[in-house]
């Protein structure tokens, strides 16, 4: 009886802290820094299809802005990485969250994440910001 009830405290407590858990990340979907648009372009379109093919996920894109980035380009690549993953690809609005970096980095930085939507998403700040 003492193992049964051994048993059913570990499962309670596996499945409660599933739920409430962040996903660990020890590799990104993708990352990269200052790259031609023809590339970015072909990972933005990858990234595209995968959110397409599972309808499950959020697609997270964290930008890092470079420390002799000016404001306004930062706000550009995330306007351009943003147009063209909904307005060419056709992902939906809801699929996708921009988080902007407070740290800055020596160079400009992209990350892009899929995440299940009933998960928390990683600490962005603190993974790309640390």
């Amino acid at each position: 009886m003492k193992s049964i009830r051994v048993i059913a405290v570990v499962v309670f407590l596996f499945s409660a802290s599933a739920w409430s858990q962040t996903p660990q990340i020890r590799d990104w979907y993708d990352e990269y820094g200052m790259v031609a648009w023809t590339s970015e372009s072909i990972v933005l379109d990858n990234f595209a299809v995968y959110l397409a093919m599972n309808k499950s996920m959020i697609g997270y894109a964290a930008f890092v802005r470079g420390l002799n980035e000016p404001k306004s380009h930062f706000e550009q690549r995330i306007a351009r990485v943003k147009s063209h993953l909904i307005n060419k690809r056709g992902l939906a609005a809801d699929q996708l969250i921009i988080i902007r970096v407070k740290k800055r980095k020596t160079t400009p930085w992209t990350v892009l994440q899929p995440i299940e939507r009933d998960l928390r998403p990683p600490d962005f700040e603190k993974a790309l910001g640390g």
